[in-house]
């Protein structure tokens, strides 16, 4: 009997043991996960903070391009009213010098 006991807590200790290992081992892989986890979400958090500036940036280009624009057809408005502007006076200087020639 003392004999049956003892290999019953033999058995008992092994079976703790494998199952503090199993625990142990469990517990680090799910650290492990977890590290790893972070790492890619911080890597992710990064490359989109990057996308963000580098959409920012393209933001304000893309805002100064319309402005140049913008200034650019304002000055070609007044280009051509200026034109028309001076095409009437021409057209009127050589209707009155000159009539008959217009």
């Amino acid at each position: 009997m003392m004999e049956a006991e003892y290999a019953y807590e033999e058995q008992v200790k092994v079976l703790r043991s494998k199952l503090l290992k199993i625990k142990f081992d469990n517990e680090h892989h799910q650290e492990k996960q977890k590290r790893s986890t972070q790492s890619i979400i911080l890597e992710k958090d990064q490359a989109i903070e990057q996308l963000l500036s580098q959409l920012r940036d393209h933001n304000d280009l893309l805002q100064e391009l319309h402005q140049n624009f913008q200034k650019e057809q304002d000055e070609k408005d007044e280009l051509q009213r200026k034109v028309k502007f001076l095409q009437k006076q021409l057209d009127h200087t050589v209707e009155t010098k000159h009539p008959g020639w217009v």
